[in-house]
Protein backbone atom coordinates (compact mmCIF):
# COMPACT_ATOMS: atom_id res chain seq x y z
CA UNK A 1 0.00 0.00 0.00
CA UNK A 2 1.25 3.67 -0.70
CA UNK A 3 -0.23 6.53 0.08
CA UNK A 4 0.26 9.72 -1.83
CA UNK A 5 0.17 13.27 -1.07
CA UNK A 6 0.04 15.80 -4.05
CA UNK A 7 0.32 19.44 -3.32
CA UNK A 8 1.31 22.75 -5.19
CA UNK A 9 3.69 24.98 -3.99
CA UNK A 10 5.71 27.93 -4.86
CA UNK A 11 4.53 30.95 -7.27
CA UNK A 12 5.62 28.90 -10.07
CA UNK A 13 3.01 26.03 -9.53
CA UNK A 14 4.64 23.11 -9.73
CA UNK A 15 2.83 20.10 -8.64
CA UNK A 16 5.02 17.24 -7.00
CA UNK A 17 4.28 14.77 -4.83
CA UNK A 18 5.42 12.71 -1.81
CA UNK A 19 4.65 8.71 -0.96
CA UNK A 20 4.82 6.73 1.92
CA UNK A 21 5.06 3.05 1.96
CA UNK A 22 4.91 1.35 5.48
CA UNK A 23 7.65 -1.27 4.91
CA UNK A 24 9.51 1.35 3.39
CA UNK A 25 9.06 3.64 6.60
CA UNK A 26 9.54 0.26 8.90
CA UNK A 27 13.38 0.05 7.25
CA UNK A 28 14.18 3.33 7.51
CA UNK A 29 13.18 3.56 11.12
CA UNK A 30 15.13 0.18 11.27
CA UNK A 31 18.25 1.95 10.05
CA UNK A 32 17.50 4.51 12.17
CA UNK A 33 17.66 2.15 15.17
CA UNK A 34 20.41 0.84 14.40
CA UNK A 35 22.78 3.83 13.65
CA UNK A 36 21.29 5.22 16.97
CA UNK A 37 22.48 2.08 19.11
CA UNK A 38 25.70 1.56 17.23
CA UNK A 39 26.51 5.52 18.29
CA UNK A 40 25.70 5.02 21.70
CA UNK A 41 27.76 1.74 22.17
CA UNK A 42 30.95 3.51 20.58
CA UNK A 43 30.09 6.35 23.28
CA UNK A 44 29.72 3.60 25.62
CA UNK A 45 33.53 2.05 25.27
CA UNK A 46 34.84 5.23 24.56
CA UNK A 47 33.66 6.81 27.47
CA UNK A 48 36.48 6.70 29.57
CA UNK A 49 39.13 8.26 26.72
CA UNK A 50 36.85 10.78 25.91
CA UNK A 51 36.14 12.13 29.09
CA UNK A 52 39.77 11.92 30.35
CA UNK A 53 40.48 14.30 27.06
CA UNK A 54 37.20 16.66 28.69
CA UNK A 55 39.06 16.85 32.18
CA UNK A 56 42.36 17.23 31.05
CA UNK A 57 41.33 20.72 28.38
CA UNK A 58 40.60 22.01 32.04
CA UNK A 59 44.08 22.04 32.79
CA UNK A 60 46.74 24.29 30.98
CA UNK A 61 49.61 24.85 32.98
CA UNK A 62 53.27 26.28 31.77
CA UNK A 63 57.29 25.89 32.78
CA UNK A 64 57.81 27.91 35.92
CA UNK A 65 60.73 30.62 35.47
CA UNK A 66 61.62 33.91 38.19
CA UNK A 67 58.60 36.63 37.45
CA UNK A 68 58.08 40.30 38.90
CA UNK A 69 54.88 38.81 40.76
CA UNK A 70 53.04 35.98 42.21
CA UNK A 71 49.17 36.25 41.49
CA UNK A 72 47.19 33.95 43.55
CA UNK A 73 43.68 34.35 42.50
CA UNK A 74 40.50 34.50 44.68
CA UNK A 75 38.86 31.44 45.50
CA UNK A 76 40.23 27.91 46.17
CA UNK A 77 41.17 29.11 49.87
CA UNK A 78 43.54 28.13 51.10
CA UNK A 79 45.34 25.77 48.75
CA UNK A 80 46.17 28.85 46.30
CA UNK A 81 47.15 30.88 48.64
CA UNK A 82 49.43 27.90 50.24
CA UNK A 83 50.78 27.24 46.32
CA UNK A 84 52.02 31.06 45.97
CA UNK A 85 53.46 31.40 49.56
CA UNK A 86 55.49 28.16 48.50
CA UNK A 87 56.36 29.84 45.09
CA UNK A 88 57.52 32.97 46.96
CA UNK A 89 59.77 31.38 49.00
CA UNK A 90 61.77 29.48 45.91
CA UNK A 91 62.48 33.00 44.79
CA UNK A 92 60.14 32.52 42.06
CA UNK A 93 58.86 36.47 42.30
CA UNK A 94 59.80 39.38 44.87
CA UNK A 95 55.96 40.05 45.92
CA UNK A 96 51.79 38.11 46.12
CA UNK A 97 48.90 40.06 44.34
CA UNK A 98 45.88 39.61 46.17
CA UNK A 99 43.09 40.46 44.42
CA UNK A 100 39.69 41.09 46.89
CA UNK A 101 36.71 38.77 45.65
CA UNK A 102 33.37 39.15 47.23
CA UNK A 103 33.02 38.67 50.88
CA UNK A 104 30.46 35.48 51.86
CA UNK A 105 27.04 37.06 52.29
CA UNK A 106 26.56 34.40 55.35
CA UNK A 107 30.01 36.16 57.23
CA UNK A 108 28.49 39.42 56.58
CA UNK A 109 25.16 38.88 58.05
CA UNK A 110 26.84 37.18 61.34
CA UNK A 111 29.52 40.20 61.67
CA UNK A 112 25.83 42.34 61.81
CA UNK A 113 24.98 40.13 64.59
CA UNK A 114 28.04 40.95 66.52
CA UNK A 115 29.91 37.44 66.05
CA UNK A 116 33.28 37.63 65.60
CA UNK A 117 34.25 36.60 62.30
CA UNK A 118 37.50 36.94 60.05
CA UNK A 119 36.72 38.27 56.83
CA UNK A 120 37.81 35.69 53.61
CA UNK A 121 40.24 38.50 52.13
CA UNK A 122 41.72 39.04 55.81
CA UNK A 123 42.37 35.39 55.99
CA UNK A 124 43.58 34.72 52.64
CA UNK A 125 46.08 37.61 53.87
CA UNK A 126 47.14 36.01 57.09
CA UNK A 127 47.69 32.45 55.73
CA UNK A 128 50.13 34.07 53.04
CA UNK A 129 52.20 35.78 56.07
CA UNK A 130 52.27 33.14 58.25
CA UNK A 131 53.54 30.84 55.30
CA UNK A 132 56.51 33.57 54.95
CA UNK A 133 55.10 36.22 52.84
CA UNK A 134 56.37 39.68 54.57
CA UNK A 135 53.35 42.62 54.34
CA UNK A 136 55.87 44.73 52.21
CA UNK A 137 55.99 41.66 50.01
CA UNK A 138 52.13 41.90 49.76
CA UNK A 139 50.25 43.72 47.24
CA UNK A 140 46.82 44.19 48.25
CA UNK A 141 43.88 44.90 45.51
CA UNK A 142 41.56 46.92 46.22
CA UNK A 143 38.55 46.72 43.72
CA UNK A 144 36.17 43.94 44.87
CA UNK A 145 36.20 41.58 41.63
CA UNK A 146 33.15 38.95 40.99
CA UNK A 147 34.44 36.97 38.12
CA UNK A 148 37.74 36.02 36.71
CA UNK A 149 37.27 38.44 33.94
CA UNK A 150 37.03 41.32 36.46
CA UNK A 151 40.33 39.96 38.29
CA UNK A 152 42.25 39.67 35.20
CA UNK A 153 41.32 43.66 34.25
CA UNK A 154 42.00 44.61 37.82
CA UNK A 155 45.07 42.69 38.01
CA UNK A 156 46.20 44.19 33.95
CA UNK A 157 45.90 47.88 35.72
CA UNK A 158 47.85 47.16 38.22
CA UNK A 159 50.39 45.48 36.43
CA UNK A 160 50.57 47.96 32.97
CA UNK A 161 50.78 51.00 36.15
CA UNK A 162 53.75 49.78 37.60
CA UNK A 163 55.54 48.31 34.43
CA UNK A 164 55.43 44.32 35.07
CA UNK A 165 56.88 42.88 32.29
CA UNK A 166 56.24 39.07 33.73
CA UNK A 167 53.39 37.38 36.09
CA UNK A 168 52.62 33.75 37.53
CA UNK A 169 48.96 33.37 38.24
CA UNK A 170 47.87 31.07 40.85
CA UNK A 171 44.75 29.31 40.74
CA UNK A 172 43.09 25.40 41.30
CA UNK A 173 43.95 22.93 38.42
CA UNK A 174 40.33 22.84 37.10
CA UNK A 175 40.67 26.49 36.66
CA UNK A 176 44.03 27.19 34.88
CA UNK A 177 42.78 26.31 31.45
CA UNK A 178 39.93 29.29 31.61
CA UNK A 179 42.09 31.43 33.73
CA UNK A 180 44.96 31.39 30.96
CA UNK A 181 42.35 32.01 27.91
CA UNK A 182 40.83 35.21 30.62
CA UNK A 183 44.11 36.53 30.99
CA UNK A 184 45.74 35.99 27.73
CA UNK A 185 42.60 38.14 26.47
CA UNK A 186 43.03 40.64 29.08
CA UNK A 187 46.61 41.52 28.08
CA UNK A 188 46.42 41.32 24.76
CA UNK A 189 48.31 44.00 23.15
CA UNK A 190 50.69 44.19 25.99
CA UNK A 191 54.22 43.09 26.45
CA UNK A 192 53.89 40.68 29.74
CA UNK A 193 54.61 36.99 30.09
CA UNK A 194 51.92 34.84 31.44
CA UNK A 195 52.60 31.61 33.54
CA UNK A 196 49.44 29.74 35.05
CA UNK A 197 50.58 27.51 37.71
CA UNK A 198 48.10 25.47 39.45
CA UNK A 199 47.45 24.53 43.01
CA UNK A 200 49.32 21.15 44.48
CA UNK A 201 48.05 21.25 48.27
CA UNK A 202 44.50 19.87 48.46
CA UNK A 203 43.56 20.34 44.88
CA UNK A 204 41.28 16.91 44.43
CA UNK A 205 40.51 17.42 40.70
CA UNK A 206 42.18 14.87 38.59
CA UNK A 207 41.82 14.93 35.07
CA UNK A 208 42.12 11.35 34.38
CA UNK A 209 39.11 10.03 36.17
CA UNK A 210 37.14 13.27 37.48
CA UNK A 211 34.49 11.69 36.53
CA UNK A 212 34.39 8.82 39.48
CA UNK A 213 34.07 11.50 41.77
CA UNK A 214 31.04 13.15 42.57
CA UNK A 215 32.52 16.29 43.89
CA UNK A 216 34.91 16.34 40.92
CA UNK A 217 32.16 15.71 38.95
CA UNK A 218 29.58 18.45 39.77
CA UNK A 219 33.40 20.70 39.36
CA UNK A 220 34.10 19.87 36.18
CA UNK A 221 30.67 19.80 34.37
CA UNK A 222 30.37 23.58 35.88
CA UNK A 223 33.60 24.44 34.87
CA UNK A 224 33.00 23.15 31.40
CA UNK A 225 29.90 25.61 31.39
CA UNK A 226 31.87 28.58 32.34
CA UNK A 227 34.48 28.22 29.61
CA UNK A 228 31.67 27.83 26.97
CA UNK A 229 30.55 30.85 28.52
CA UNK A 230 33.49 32.94 28.58
CA UNK A 231 34.51 31.84 24.98
CA UNK A 232 31.40 33.25 23.71
CA UNK A 233 31.31 36.19 25.61
CA UNK A 234 34.87 37.34 26.01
Amino acid sequence: MIVDMVRTTGWWGRRYSVSFSPRGCARAAAVVTFLLGAVAVSVYLMRAPLLKWIGQQLVNEDPLEVTDAIVVLAGGTPAREIEAADLFRAGLAPRVVVPRGPDDRGLASAAERGISVERLYDFRVRVLRELGVPEEALVRLQPVVGSTAEEAEAVRNWAVSRGIRSLIVVTSAFHTSRAKYTYLRAFEGRDVVLRVRAARAGDVFRPDDWWESRVELTTGVIEWQKQLLYRLIY
